[in-house]
């Protein structure tokens, strides 16, 4: 049985991420899913590396939002724009 991948990069990589323990410490195991089936282990992340590689991510989505929102804002209506952070439901 094959594992199903996390998720897939934009090279079409499917990575496979597990908690494992060892000596009584858990880890985050990082996997590239190979088509034959077998894992090649890309990252074996602690809680500290855990940490690090979870603050890169905060930081390259909240400059890829802001980035994204900034260019995408001077197409916007300000309809469009009241309607984007509108929380009511329409039901």
């Amino acid at each position: 049985m094959t594992a199903k991948p996390t998720f897939t990069d934009i090279n079409g990589n499917k990575v496979l991420c597990t908690l494992a323990d060892q000596n009584d410490f858990e880890y985050l195991e990082i996997d590239r899913l190979n088509e034959d089936g077998t894992k090649e282990r890309l990252l074996t992340l602690n809680m500290y590396d855990a940490k690090k590689l979870n603050g890169a991510c905060e930081m390259f989505m909240a400059r890829t939002i802001a980035k994204n929102f900034s260019d995408m804002n001077g197409q916007l209506t300000p309809n469009d724009r009241n309607s984007m952070f509108d929380d009511s439901d329409d039901e």
